[in-house]
């Protein structure tokens, strides 16, 4: 059964805050999919959710717009 829940948020940084906060509950194996169009906000919540999974700040969390997959190393994987 998939589960929907819908966040709105004011900026960039509240999406990061809040991607790094809901990290904190995700367990390995979670699946989380990301749909919106450029620019609504994707790659801001999975930079916040990767540092919420312990992935360091000095690593680049950027779009995947050309590649087939990212993978951030923390905690938990991030792909």
């Amino acid at each position: 059964m998939m589960n929907t829940k819908r966040y709105k948020s004011t900026s960039p940084r509240a999406t990061e805050k809040f991607a790094a906060r809901l990290a904190s509950k995700l367990d390995a194996g979670t699946v989380l999919g990301l749909e919106g169009d450029l620019g609504a906000g994707k790659t801001c919540f999975v930079r916040g959710l990767a540092r919420g999974l312990g992935v360091p700040a000095e690593v680049p969390v950027t779009s995947p717009t050309f590649t087939m997959m990212n993978e951030y190393t923390g905690d938990l994987s991030v792909y």
